[in-house]
């Protein structure tokens, strides 16, 4: 018998068989494959289920319809028909929302899925008048929903408070099966743009290319790389953070806020890695580099960041301990969004080194008008002839290379300094000494 992971995979790959790898057409086509079938298993699941609560033939005809057009978008790739496919796709995710929206009223929050069908599109069409058709078309959509809201021109169908709670929750589980998607297809992509840089910058040192050739090649790849994250990732992020502020008034939904809640962490450390590329690139750049000079709280910020990665290293089982001396004072001024992307990289890189069931210390103290602070793990050490603040050095081949040149870019545009103490086999530890000025008055706001 077939497994289904082979039908899984030869399904994803319709059509991709005879396109390079570097061809774009066939990220976009494998893209356009997975929301087929990730609009097929939400009929089948969600839907169906939907058409049992509602006992309605509208509903069911609508499902069955959503059923049968999912296959489309995949055989117009099968015929190397890649844009009709990709336009094929926006318009049926555009008209299911249209569609339930209507018939289910506010009950489901349709107009959150507008949001999605504009970062969607930034993902599938890659000229700019596609793009702003895509843009047209859904705010189109959100205003002949909003009108079918106030005057029912189809009115909604009526549900009891139960039943509407239900059928919420349903809804909320589709988009966040539609954005978890998203999001795997551009870090997929991301992956493949860097496996691809790390396969020629080796072919570039087998064949002796000149230096100048490679630092092209890795800005190449970095303009890429930002300038796709850059512009579809605010999308992604921004229905993460509605769908969350949603559920905050939907009851029985713990589950569902855990999950957003998860995905809103690995958005965050997601985004902290486009800020190492758009870091990376205004130092090549020769860009001024200017200190903010921000009240905040040390140990709020210290304990935001930690929250950030709980998630991430929980999958270790890796246990995140922090002490913030006495020593500092309540409100310190400095450069918080560096100081926070410092701490960001050391705890990111500590645990992405640190082995299973160990645990991560964090430590911040204040001497001498200098703010000290420190990451320590339990992980294997560096050795003593790693050039670990170069940038693209790295153990890690899932890595970028950037976190610790980052880091020693920031510590010495604050005018401070950084030190490695690492033991083989025992563990690492990055301490960073900045200096830092202390709010004496009272201030009115005051930065986490």
């Amino acid at each position: 018998m077939i497994r289904i992971g082979t039908i899984w995979a030869g399904l994803v790959g319709t059509g991709t068989g005879g396109l390079m790898d570097r061809d774009p057409r066939k990220r976009v086509a494998k893209a356009v494959n997975i929301l087929s079938l990730a609009f097929f298993v939400l009929n089948v699941t969600v839907g169906s289920s939907v058409a049992i609560f509602a006992w309605k033939t509208q509903v069911t005809l609508g499902v069955v319809t959503g059923i049968l057009l999912a296959g489309t978008p995949i055989l117009l790739n099968h015929f190397f028909r890649f844009r009709q496919a990709c336009i094929y796709i926006y318009l049926i995710m555009s008209m299911a929302t249209l569609f339930y929206g209507s018939i289910f009223g506010r009950t489901i929050e349709s107009p959150l899925m507008v949001t999605y069908l504009i970062g969607v599109s930034l993902y599938l069409f890659a000229d700019r008048p596609s793009r702003f058709i895509c843009f047209f078309f859904a705010i189109l959509i959100l205003v002949l929903l909003e009108i079918n809201f106030k005057y029912a021109y189809i009115k909604p169908i009526g549900f009891t408070d139960p039943v509407n709670v239900w059928l919420k929750c349903l809804s909320y589980l589709a988009m966040l099966l539609l954005v978890s998607v998203s999001f795997h297809l551009y870090a997929e992509n991301n992956a493949g743009l860097l496996k691809r840089e790390q396969e020629n910058a080796r072919k570039a040192e087998i064949n002796f290319f000149k230096e100048e050739e490679e630092n092209l090649i890795k800005d190449k790849f970095i303009k890429n790389a930002s300038h796709e994250m850059k512009v579809s990732f605010h999308a992604i992020f921004s229905i993460v953070e509605i769908v969350l502020y949603r559920l905050k008034k939907t009851p029985g939904s713990q589950d569902l806020k855990q999950s957003v809640n998860d995905l809103r962490s690995a958005c965050k450390i997601s985004q902290s890695i486009v800020d190492n590329i758009f870091e990376y690139e205004k130092y090549q750049a020769g860009m001024t580099n200017f200190n903010r000079k921000n009240i905040f709280d040390m140990s709020l910020l210290v304990s935001n960041t930690i929250d950030v990665f709980k998630y991430v290293a929980d999958e270790k089982n890796i246990l995140i301990r922090h002490s913030v001396g006495p020593a500092i004072p309540k409100h310190i001024i400095c450069d918080d969004v560096k100081i926070r992307q410092i701490l960001t990289n050391l705890l990111h890189n500590a645990i992405k080194f640190a082995p299973n069931d160990s645990t991560i210390l964090i430590s911040a103290d204040y001497k001498d008008n200098r703010l000290f602070l420190s990451v320590e793990d339990q992980g294997e050490g560096v050795s003593g002839d790693a050039d670990i603040f170069q940038p693209f050095v790295t153990k890690n081949p899932d890595g970028l290379g950037l976190g610790l040149f980052i880091v020693k870019e920031l510590v010495n545009v604050l005018g401070g300094d950084i030190s490695l103490r690492s033991t083989p086999y025992i563990g690492t530890c990055f301490t960073v000494s900045l200096p830092i000025e202390i709010n004496v008055s009272s201030p009115s706001t005051i930065r986490n």
